[in-house]
């Protein structure tokens, strides 16, 4: 398999490096180093798409203005994340951890967890800070809001097959 950010030696070696710490009885270190390890290459990419985490605060005190480009970044992220990024990541995983689908499925789901929660969270400070300063809203409110409204579905589709990958009900 291909994956665009590494080699398909870099990908081997991934693997046989988590198959020989699994069967050396080093599981839970190994997973803990590649979730922390993906975590971290995720929110370079996150980054390098033009999405920082901004706190609640940071966001209640922006205007209007520089707040619809924060939004307009957020919605092309969510579809990036939802169409190349995720899937990507299931694959990696899935590829590093082929004698062992569980730790993958786990992995997988963990890595989505934290990627939602932290793109929800800007989404949630977005709705707060619109409940309480309810600007004026330009002639493209309507286009903006059905953007959300499909990024949020986008997210809850992802979250719903990362449950049903762990066996939990929906």
């Amino acid at each position: 398999q291909e994956f665009s950010a590494y080699s398909p030696e870099v990908v081997t070696r991934m693997t046989r490096i988590a198959t020989a710490m699994i069967s050396a009885g080093y599981g839970t270190e190994c997973c803990q180093v590649y979730i922390i390890a993906r975590r971290n290459a995720f929110n370079e990419a996150l980054k390098n798409l033009g999405f920082d985490t901004i706190s609640i605060d940071d966001v209640q005190r922006m205007q209007w203005e520089p707040l619809e480009v924060e939004i307009a970044a957020w919605i092309k992220v969510i579809k990036i994340c939802a169409t190349f990024l995720l899937p990507g990541e299931r694959k990696l995983c899935d590829t590093d951890f082929t004698e062992n689908p569980s730790n993958s499925a786990i992995l997988f789901s963990n890595l989505v967890r934290s990627v939602v929660i932290q793109l929800l969270t800007f989404a949630d400070a977005v709705v707060l800070t619109n409940q309480i300063s309810s600007p004026a809203r330009g002639a493209t409110a309507e286009e903006d809001d059905e953007q959300v409204a499909a990024s949020f579905s986008s997210l809850r589709t992802l979250h719903l097959i990362s449950r049903r990958e762990r066996g939990e009900s929906a």
